[in-house]
């Protein structure tokens, strides 16, 4: 069951959101706020520690991201771990994420990463 307000997913015999107070759903219809949404490559990295602190500085900042490559990267260590935020926010993302000491990062006109 899930909450229609804020999403959340609920154990099986609840009937209401404790938070919102509205009753809940078997399923939960398209979230409206995804789906006009372009994502632009900011961040590459091969260092899980690095990709982390991206991520915790995005979080920080309010900036949605989506980190692909993570689950790869633990199997085989091979996959460089690629973050993506909204395009509308993305160079706000790769400013936040300048500083970083390791990682490519991902030009603003979309082209190879810097090394």
């Amino acid at each position: 069951m899930y909450c229609p307000e804020c999403r959340l997913e609920f154990n099986p015999g609840i009937v209401e959101c404790s938070d919102c107070h509205v009753a809940l759903v078997e399923e939960l219809p398209p979230d409206p706020a995804l789906e006009d949404i372009e994502l632009s490559t900011v961040f590459f990295t091969g260092d899980e520690a690095i990709a982390g602190l991206a991520e915790s500085l995005l979080r920080g900042a309010g900036i949605v991201y989506i980190s692909k490559g993570e689950g790869a990267h633990d199997l085989f260590g091979l996959s460089p771990i690629e973050i993506q935020v909204d395009s509308r926010r993305a160079e706000e993302a790769r400013d936040l994420l300048a500083h970083l000491p390791q990682g490519n990062r991902v030009p603003s006109d979309g082209g190879a990463p810097e090394t």
